[in-house]
């Protein structure tokens, strides 16, 4: 993966983080750590908000790369984190500070070194910045999205703006919703919005400054990751490979492919889906450097045309792999490569590829087809590398 030379002079040198943690068991598999710890000597203070609660192993760890934890309920997601720290914590008191990120725990990364972004951040004197931009679709009817904006999993204010009485204003107007549909809508929609119009304050993103034909009315981090790597953007999403939210199949399959190219402990990734994923899903991501030998000269039988389905069809192409057929369940669509369970006549060495997430579909999935294929020739998909 490619990288280009970034600016990295500074003058700013008093910043705090707000860094907002969810787990749904408390538990932290390691990639938290590691971006705290990547960033540890960036900032002056870095405050962990938590949502909900963590195990006392984690804490102890999390400790080691963070000055405070602060334990509150799960209420509101980071939104309402933020606004809980900023507002009944520090009380707005952010005069000893330059710079104020809010930062939220949806990605793995930093893939180099953070400062890089944050100085040429500083070169453009922004007022607000952050790494993606989200450009409304005027078009749409949609309701979800109000305004063009810079998305919040990042957020950084130079002290032109936390200086001011409009940024209390604007956190103490912040509502604790349950809806993530309700939090875009309502907060980081909004956010870039408010603070230009009503102070005028200059923002700036990283993806500004990448030569990428980004789609109005799609979501950058899902539609390009991929791209994104490749012009040194430091963070993955976590959502750009979590089957539900994939937007480009092609784009997640080549971060994937090419995961071990990374800057970056990958192993981190891989557990944290096994963790976050345990009880409903099996996982998606196949060993791709065994998978090649395991169909070599085989007939490919891709059992599920979904967005796993689509991953897997994208490599077969990529790798000139030309025999391979879908097989979905009777009464779905079909076309000249797609074929239904009792249209499907097993070839002796048929592979047959079990190409869905959920663990129970998939166990629904090989008990429909385990008495016409061998059991050795049929692959799960997993998350154990």
């Amino acid at each position: 993966m490619s990288h280009k030379k970034r600016n990295t002079s500074s003058s700013i040198t008093h910043r705090l983080l707000i860094y907002s943690f969810y787990s749904s068991n408390g538990i932290d598999t390691g990639y938290r750590y590691y971006f705290l710890s990547k960033v540890r000597d960036i900032f002056d203070q870095i405050l962990v908000v938590v949502n909900g609660d963590i195990e006392n192993n984690t804490k102890e760890k999390i400790s080691e790369v963070s000055d405070e934890i602060i334990i509150r309920e799960n209420r509101g997601f980071d939104a309402c984190a933020y606004q809980y720290v900023l507002r009944d914590v520090l009380h707005y008191e952010l005069s000893k500070y330059e710079e104020l990120f809010l930062v939220n725990d949806t990605f793995y990364g930093p893939f180099f070194d953070l400062k890089d972004v944050i100085h040429e951040a500083e070169s453009k004197n922004a007022d607000l910045w952050g790494m993606t931009f989200y450009k409304k679709d005027p078009n749409s009817v949609s309701g979800e999205v109000q305004y063009s904006h810079i998305q919040s999993y990042f957020l950084a204010f130079r002290y032109t703006i936390f200086s001011k009485s409009v940024f209390s204003s604007f956190w103490n107007n912040v509502g604790c919703f349950s809806n993530v549909a309700d939090v875009i809508k309502n907060y980081e929609s909004v956010l870039t919005h408010y603070f230009a119009d009503n102070m005028g304050a200059k923002y700036w993103t990283y993806m500004q400054e990448l030569t990428i034909n980004f789609n109005i009315g799609k979501n950058p981090y899902l539609t390009h990751p991929y791209d994104l790597i490749e012009n040194k953007f430091p963070f993955l999403k976590k959502k750009a490979i979590t089957p539900e939210y994939i937007g480009d199949p092609e784009q997640s399959y080549k971060v994937v492919a090419n995961i071990d190219k990374l800057n970056y402990p990958t192993k981190l990734i891989f557990d944290e889906i096994v963790n976050e994923y345990q009880n409903p899903y099996s996982g998606w991501l196949y060993d791709f450097s065994k998978l090649r030998e395991k169909i070599n000269n085989k007939r490919i039988i891709v059992y599920g045309a979904g967005k796993i389905g689509k991953i897997l069809g994208y490599y077969f192409i990529l790798n000139n792999i030309k025999e391979f057929k879908y097989l979905v369940t009777d009464g779905e669509n079909t076309d000249n490569n797609i074929m239904t369970l009792s249209d499907y006549k097993y070839q002796k060495g048929d592979v047959v590829i079990i190409a869905v997430m959920r663990k129970t579909i998939a166990k629904i999935m090989y008990d429909n087809i385990k008495d016409r294929v061998p059991v050795e020739q049929i692959i799960f998909p997993q998350c154990d590398q």
